[in-house]
């Protein structure tokens, strides 16, 4: 089969036992892709199971069917087959499958980012589409499942989000097509926008008002950065979600071309978020560093001191907007 859906579709409408994932630390593309996906694969009768090895963000908890997420798996559990959603590499779905993946079936692939070294038997990959959750629809529909107002909805939320409301520079012709098609159900456009974007918690606002204290504009105003350090998230109480579009803040200020959210993780290490207006390919900066992402938004995790990181980290950035600039950044 040259079409990758029919062969999919086949490989899924023979299995039984069906495991679905996103990446860690989901997002509302990730999370939405794979819950819509496994409530449309029980409808047809399957064993679908939603993991994460992440627990469920907070904020995420509106989505439908989100209760039914799992981060544990009985260790002698087998599948038929195994669904990976919205990530081009396998560390990205912890460490359950960094060693021998055997027990999880035949290996399948949904993703939109820039392709990187295929780790599945099957993949399905368009980097054109602004979400996950365009390509799980197209997967439904290969396999006729009907669709319902709670898959609508999480679908559309995944849309929503991945294409910041529709302002992002990813938003094209089909995710509003899809959008727009999706609100044929009972989705309110509303609803999704409030629970995505106003429904901040104290905590977090707090918590952004610390991170702002430590913007960095550089000296040629074409990017900027805001840091939280471990000590800011213990002192408010605060969780890895909640720092969630703190990037997008630098962003926003005029003649900035790439935004830098650097976080401390607990062991040690940085994790890096960056965001593009369009000009700047954030993406090629993260491989750097073994990352990666979309032209316009990217990240990854560096190693070090602080210093040590923001010095290798600036430099990378200032070699990458000298490509776009004819003045030295």
């Amino acid at each position: 089969m040259t079409n990758p859906l029919q062969a999919i579709a086949e490989k899924i409408r023979t299995s039984r036992k069906i495991l679905v994932l996103g990446h860690l630390e989901p997002d509302c593309d990730a999370l939405g892709s794979t819950l819509s996906l496994t409530m449309a694969l029980k409808t047809a009768g399957k064993d679908a199971t939603c993991y994460n090895v992440s627990e469920l963000p907070h904020t995420l908890a509106f989505l439908n069917d989100s209760e039914t997420l799992v981060n544990r798996l009985h260790p002698r559990k087998t599948f038929d087959c195994t669904i990976f959603c919205d990530s081009p590499s396998i560390t990205r779905f912890g460490p359950l499958f960094e060693g021998d993946i055997k027990r999880f079936g035949t290996t399948i692939l949904i993703d939109h980012h820039i392709k990187q070294k295929l780790f599945t038997d099957l993949a399905y990959l368009d980097p054109n589409c602004a979400s996950c959750a365009e390509l799980v629809l197209d997967l439904l529909d290969e396999l006729s499942l009907p669709l319902t107002d709670a898959i609508a909805f999480n679908l559309y939320a995944a849309i929503m989000s991945d294409t910041g409301s529709f302002r992002y520079s990813n938003t094209n012709r089909r995710a509003l097509e899809t959008a727009g098609r999706l609100l044929d159900y009972d989705v309110n456009p509303w609803d999704v926008a409030y629970n995505l974007f106003e429904s901040r918690s104290p905590i977090q606002m707090r918590l952004l008002a610390d991170a702002m204290t430590t913007l960095d504009i550089s000296d040629c105003g074409r990017y900027a950065s805001v840091t939280v350090t471990r000590e800011m998230m213990d002192r408010h109480g605060a969780e890895e979600y909640m720092l969630d579009r703190f990037v997008n803040y630098p962003r926003s200020i005029r003649g900035v071309e790439v935004s830098i959210l650097i976080s401390e993780d607990d062991d040690g290490k940085y994790k890096i978020s960056m965001r593009s207006k369009g000009t700047v390919n954030v993406c090629d900066i993260a491989r750097q560093f073994g990352g990666g992402g979309h032209h316009n938004a990217a990240g990854c995790r560096i190693e070090g001191s602080y210093e040590d990181i923001l010095h290798r980290l600036t430099r990378q950035v200032e070699h990458t907007l000298q490509k776009h600039f004819k003045q030295p950044a």
